[in-house]
């Protein structure tokens, strides 16, 4: 579902054959947690299934690595940024590849882009959309036309007085209105450790995680992309932010397509430190459990719905595509299971609402296709897309299948699980 809008649309690339995807990686002053990696893993699901559409995929992660928690966290440990930060870079790494996610051979960082951010600060305020105070540049949002329209916000409550939010970031799911600001320079104060600051045409300061995102992307994308995804914050302030960088610099649309993925809540709560209920991968996997396990329960449910994390859901998720595991190999092996149980996967909802293709003529790898493909089409919904597969080895007798049959089915699970990244 295209987040600007509202609704279901059918994708299409600006040019033939081709996307250009953005998707916001982790902020690296903290390492992250199984409710960051449920996006990052609707995000990967979303580039796999597009390369298995036969499209090619440009697409940008980025580290943000200096902002103000990052400098923050840097203080207190008493160490420097870039040691702060490399620390968690480095367990992202460690953690992505334990659960299968598809990264770029590259990763942009804010503090490899300065360069960038200065001249699309510089541009603006030429422009007149951005200005200095107080040793800071400033992005007045009033002069965007449409400025808000991703998250749908009232600017009929726009202050008449000027006003200026001076931060990186701001707690909670609200909105600043008033002008946001792209650049700190060192004259304006606060904590700048070293490793944190840079002499540029502009003075020496560091840029905001306002302009840090627009500067990645033009730098390795251009100034227009086909989608940009992240978790639902993102939609209070920093898209629509990104937007009005992007679109005021270069003078046209920046992007048609908007991702948003829901929480992870645990047994019913929202994660904090201070309720002590944050969860990392070495939790998961001290009680047992694989990284299949994980990345399928991180999957199962719809990314625009919430994910409540329990240990029976986990278990459950874990015995089911353990299962569904099982039924693969015995499909491709020719020794299938004699008990199968066809029922759905957690999450994924009925037969009906599946809608499944079944053509009475179709051979199994073209049913499973079908049914593969109706669910992923509908808006990522990977969990049906499971489910259906399921339902569909369930009802093949492996023992009775062709050698080409055989051979065909074999193909066509590993091309699905080149996207799922879960069967084998």
């Amino acid at each position: 579902m295209n987040t600007l809008g509202r609704r279901l649309e059918t994708f299409e690339s600006r040019t033939p054959g081709e996307v250009r995807i953005f998707t916001c990686g982790p902020s690296t002053y903290r390492r992250p947690h199984i409710g960051n990696y449920r996006s990052f893993l609707y995000e990967d699901l979303l580039v796999r299934y597009l390369e298995y559409l036969g499209l090619r995929v440009l697409r940008v992660i980025n580290f943000t690595d200096v902002e103000d928690k990052t400098l923050t966290e840097a203080v207190e440990q008493g160490d420097s940024v870039s040691s702060v930060t490399g620390r968690v870079q480095d367990r992202f790494f460690e953690e992505a590849e334990m659960l299968a996610l598809k990264l770029p051979d590259e990763i942009p960082r804010a503090t490899t882009s300065v360069d960038t951010a200065v001249e699309i600060i510089e541009a603006l305020a030429a422009k007149g959309y951005a200005y200095q105070h107080n040793g800071k540049y400033y992005f007045d949002a009033s002069r965007v036309k449409g400025f808000g329209r991703l998250y749908g916000l009232d600017t009929s409550r726009w202050p008449n007085r000027r006003v200026r939010f001076g931060r990186d970031t701001y707690e909670g799911r609200r909105w600043n209105l008033g002008d946001f600001v792209l650049w700190h320079g060192a004259e304006a104060g606060g904590i700048m450790p070293e490793g944190s600051s840079w002499d540029t045409a502009i003075g020496r300061g560091r840029p905001s995680w306002n302009v840090q995102d627009p500067a990645m992307i033009v730098a390795n994308l251009g100034p227009q992309i086909d989608i940009q995804c992240g978790g639902i914050d993102n939609l209070y302030r920093h898209h629509d932010y990104n937007i009005a960088v992007m679109e005021a610099y270069s003078g046209k649309e920046f992007a048609r397509y908007f991702l948003h993925g829901e929480h992870l809540i645990v047994d019913g709560e929202v994660m904090s430190k201070s309720k002590g209920n944050v969860l990392y991968t070495e939790h998961i996997f001290d009680r047992g459990y694989e990284p299949h396990h994980l990345r399928y329960f991180l999957m199962h449910e719809h990314y625009r719905t919430k994910l409540n994390f329990t240990w029976d859901a986990m278990a459950e998720a874990a015995r089911w595509i353990d299962e569904l595991r099982e039924m693969v190999a015995g499909h491709i092996d020719g020794k299938a299971r004699g008990d199968v149980d066809a029922g759905a996967g957690p999450g994924a909802g009925s037969a009906a609402e599946r809608g499944t293709e079944r053509a009475a003529d179709a051979g199994p790898a073209a049913k499973l296709r079908s049914a593969f493909e109706s669910a992923m089409n509908h808006d990522l919904s990977a969990g049906r897309a499971l489910s259906t597969l399921y339902d569909e080895l369930s009802r093949i007798d492996a023992d009775a299948l062709s050698s080409t049959d055989r051979r065909e089915l074999g193909n066509m699970l590993a091309r699905i699980d080149s996207v799922v990244g879960l069967l084998s």
